[in-house]
């Protein structure tokens, strides 16, 4: 360990708690060294508290103060109605004078004397390091660009607005947004840009920025519908591609025309993460989305499963669904995680919305449907053999039924909806169903029904349980999942109330793995936790008494729980492992092996 460069020492200190970097100054000297640059180097100050003792700490040794690299404070540099209770503590005095490398200065809602003091210390030669100001707010954006522009040989991070939204544009500051937008090639070392600009921009004046900057890596452009209009591009514009840049990120309406898919297509061609929010301003401004052409949204999508990390939502006509997304998962197997969801904004009916976050496809389906099957089920008959995973809420499925007049309510109050949908993924090993309180019950149908059956399923969770109905019926689905190995059930609950026993009966089931997380608010945290166990399987059965960390085998009068304890009663072929995540005990995990 003495030899160790001290850059690994720093890399394998940055795991440890602060106590544990404590316990390693008293090591030897490079220890201490390490251990004291990671204590000092990155600092979060919540409390007043907190804020006197560092300055107390620096004032007393400015050798610990040069240790600072980043700090955030949301209680020393704010606003406050009496500004000569400003700083009342002396933070950015101390800072000014002691640590010489910060390199992050954060606070919420700066104090506009927080920008005066910043650009005068920047005429005086201090804080020589700082990479990045405090982020603006719409009030504070005029102080901020001059203060940006007095750090410009040193800034790394910086943000550019031509309005001011929310006081209006009778208050823009044109002239110093003006002049920074000019300038901003004067900003050597600039590699994030957070641009927001108004609707009625033009894409050479995105560009014009981008190109003065020569080393970005991470450009993030958002916009102010100001009208019924949408950006639009220069016939004339010549694109130059900036492979150096990697991430990109924006609001829906930046890029949802076709001059704007391509402009991002042939403007960033090696980004490694790409993130494009969903939202409906312009609707609230009375415009109507249209859909771009499929073959433009396709090429959009080839370009973007290249991207390692994705956060993308595009519209699509649903006639064109199954066979964009079959061509797509020709190209790659990324998006076998389906998510089917309903789209509650209005759209045209014939629109579909794609989001793909990660490895997982969210496809939103309109809630009105003029079709007479199911959108989502038409989805899935044509492509459900290729997903491995699907996630629903249920009350979204129930809600898409229910809107459609030829779905006799047979067919709703049942479980074997949600069997017919998952019968169309024979592949599937993995099903998520939220919201699943919300299912009506009716188990006639799929008693009766064993041509259900689904021997691929491996995986079933079942999240927002309001109530044990539906774990009543797991029995029908054990049957219908014979060769399920992990269950996992979410119990929501408003009352504080325990359920008195939990039964988890699945008598063709051998289960892995079996999980319980609840939340119930306000309950009293309890320090000892003990939970009582009837594991029957076959015609035997086992009492427990679980505790945290033991397992202990009773016999069945001593599984006598108290109102505030737990009970479970499971029946199935075989368990070999139950874990519970509760916020009636502490800690809140715990884990039991039979």
């Amino acid at each position: 360990m003495p030899e160790l460069p001290f850059e690994i020492l720093l890399f394998t200190f940055s795991y440890l708690s602060a106590v544990e970097l404590l316990q390693c100054q008293l090591t030897n000297k490079r220890w201490y060294e390490a251990s004291v640059e990671l204590l000092y180097s990155n600092l979060t100050l919540n409390t007043g508290n907190e804020v006197q003792r560092y300055v107390r700490t620096i004032s007393n040794s400015s050798r610990l103060g040069s240790y600072l690299k980043s700090i955030d404070t949301d209680c020393s540099l704010w606003s406050k109605q009496c500004n000569e209770r400003w700083d009342e503590y002396g933070l950015l005095d101390a800072i000014l004078l002691h640590c010489p490398n910060v390199l992050r200065l954060e606070s919420k809602k700066p104090n506009p004397i927080l920008w005066v003091r910043l650009s005068y210390a920047a005429t005086q030669g201090q804080l020589s390091r700082l990479q990045q100001l405090p982020t603006p707010t719409c009030r504070n954006l005029e102080p901020y660009l001059y203060t940006a522009l007095s750090f410009r040989n040193t800034l790394t991070t910086l943000h550019i607005s031509d309005e001011e939204f929310r006081l209006g544009p009778d208050l823009i500051h044109l002239s110093v947004y003006q002049t920074v937008c000019n300038q901003i090639s004067e900003f050597p070392n600039l590699q994030i840009l957070f641009i927001n600009f108004r609707s009625d921009k033009e894409l050479n004046q995105f560009d014009a920025l981008i190109e003065k900057c020569q080393r970005l890596k991470h450009v993030s452009i958002s916009l102010t519908p100001t009208c019924n209009t949408r950006i639009k591009a220069d016939p004339g514009l010549v694109v130059h591609p900036r492979p150096d840049i990697q991430t990109l990120e924006c609001n829906w309406e930046t890029i949802d025309n076709e001059e704007q898919l391509r402009y991002v297509m042939r403007k960033f061609p090696n980004l490694k993460n790409i993130k494009v929010s969903f939202k409906s301003f312009l609707i609230e401004y009375g415009a109507t989305p249209g859909i771009c052409p499929t073959e433009i949204v396709f090429e959009f999508l080839q370009y973007i499963i290249r991207i390692p990390k994705v956060d993308v939502a595009v519209e699509l006509n649903q006639d064109d669904l199954n066979d964009t997304w079959n061509k797509i998962m020709d190209m790659t197997d990324k998006f076998t995680n389906i998510t089917i969801a309903q789209l509650h904004e209005y759209y045209d009916l014939n629109a579909v919305v794609l989001k793909f976050k990660g490895s997982t496809l969210k496809i939103k389906f309109p809630l009105e449907n003029e079709d007479e099957v199911l959108p989502y089920l038409k989805f899935l008959s044509k492509s459900g053999n290729r997903i491995r995973s699907l996630t629903t809420n249920v009350w979204d499925l129930y809600h898409m039924a229910t809107s459609m007049s030829n779905i006799q309510g047979a067919f709703i109050n049942s479980l074997d909806w949600i069997l017919n949908a998952i019968q169309l993924c024979p592949l599937l090993q993995e099903l998520t169903l939220s919201g699943a309180g919300n299912m009506p019950i009716s188990v006639d149908n799929v008693m009766k029904r064993p041509d259900l059956r689904h021997r691929k399923l491996k995986k079933l969770t079942l999240d927002e349980l309001y109530s044990l109905e539906l774990i009543n019926c797991l029995r029908y689905m054990s049957f219908n999942f014979p060769n399920l190995r992990q269950l996992h059930l979410g119990y929501s609950r408003h009352r504080v109330d325990l359920p008195k026993v939990i039964n988890v009966v699945m008598p063709d089931t051998a289960l892995d793995l079996l999980t319980w997380t609840d939340t119930i608010p306000d309950f009293e945290e309890a320090n000892i936790i003990r939970v009582f166990i009837k594991l029957k399987t076959g015609t035997r059965a086992r009492f427990y008494l679980a505790t945290q960390g033991n397992l202990l085998r009773v016999t069945g009068k001593a599984c006598r729980p108290s109102p505030k304890e737990y009970y479970f009663n499971i029946v199935c072929k075989g368990l070999n492992e139950l874990r519970m995540n509760t916020t009636c005990f502490y800690p809140y995990s715990f884990q039991w092996k039979f």
